[in-house]
């Protein structure tokens, strides 16, 4: 069975961008599958927020050197604390009118001071019926930061496709993870200062949330991020009335010694680390992939859409 590839070409790149660390995957199709063929990661000595376009550029050109880029497709994403995600749910309706609504429906929930900024919505799964309800993503980003992720890898010598979301990375690998696709399994990528949560039942994206702390709040006490956790799931269930059954944790795992133990302690239940999952070359068998795994789906992301 030949896959289901958006675009024509035979290798993608994912570009992870967080708070203290760049990482970048490669990702080729080989024998009709897909194969991690290039992986690196650049410590930052600002954190991102102050990185220029200049500066930025020469991240990206220090780790597309790593992958011996040859002008393949491109997908990144943006840190969590510079966007705006939220999942809801509206009625069917038409196309036209989804528009309309989720525009007024993101704007409001933007800052007073956020004048420009790009907004889209994403239906997560067909609606069922004509009165049926639509789950949908919002998701907005200032147009600023987004024209300078452009520029920087356009001056970086990369063609950016196009700007994707840790939702969606995520997602793209949960069929990986999770270990039935009808219960509900949350799936954390923890970076530096926050933890991207999603939701995932019967193959959809259900709910999304930002953690407001990351590794660096827990490198030595796991509370701050086991609470926020804890708080996630109490919202999810007031919205949804099936349990989360299991965890997955990925990202900046490495650096939080005996974090998935403690969190699977303190709630109750299983929970693993995630690794990307796909055949690896050679020369990449000795990495842990848990920490690439957002870039690995953002390379996926040229795959199946």
């Amino acid at each position: 069975m030949k896959l289901p590839r958006i675009l024509k070409k035979d290798a993608f790149v994912g570009v992870d961008v967080g708070y203290k660390t760049v990482k970048i995957a490669q990702v080729k199709i080989q024998n009709n599958k897909p194969v991690i063929t290039g992986l690196g990661c650049s410590a930052l000595e600002n954190n991102i927020n102050n990185l220029g376009t200049e500066e930025f550029a020469g991240v990206l050109k220090h780790l597309l050197n790593q992958i011996n880029y040859r002008e393949e497709a491109v997908f990144t994403v943006m840190p969590c604390d510079q966007m705006l995600l939220k999942t809801t749910v509206v009625p069917n309706m038409k196309a036209e009118e989804m528009e309309t609504a989720m525009y007024f429906e993101i704007r409001s929930l933007l800052p007073p001071e956020a004048q420009d900024w790009v907004t889209r919505h994403v239906p997560l799964k067909p609606g069922d019926g004509e009165l049926g309800e639509v789950p949908v993503l919002l998701a907005a980003a200032p147009r600023q930061r987004a024209v300078l992720f452009y520029e920087a890898f356009k001056l970086a010598g990369a063609r950016l496709n196009a700007i994707d979301i840790q939702p969606f990375a995520l997602w793209r690998l949960s069929n990986h993870w999770c270990a039935d696709s009808k219960t509900s399994c949350a799936i954390m990528n923890v970076d530096a200062n926050n933890t991207q949560m999603i939701i995932v039942r019967n193959g959809y994206i259900q709910y999304t949330r930002v953690l407001a702390a990351g590794s660096d709040h827990t490198a030595e006490n796991h509370n701050p991020l086991i609470d926020e956790t804890a708080r996630s799931l109490e919202l999810y269930s007031f919205q949804f009335p099936h349990p989360v059954q299991q965890i997955i944790v990925t990202g900046e795992v490495s650096k939080m010694k005996d974090f998935p133990l403690c969190l699977a302690e303190k709630l109750d239940l299983p929970v693993e680390v995630g690794t990307a999952q796909l055949e690896v070359t050679n020369r990449l068998k000795q990495q842990n992939t848990a920490c690439y795994t957002v870039a690995v789906g953002l390379a996926l992301g040229g795959v199946w859409g």
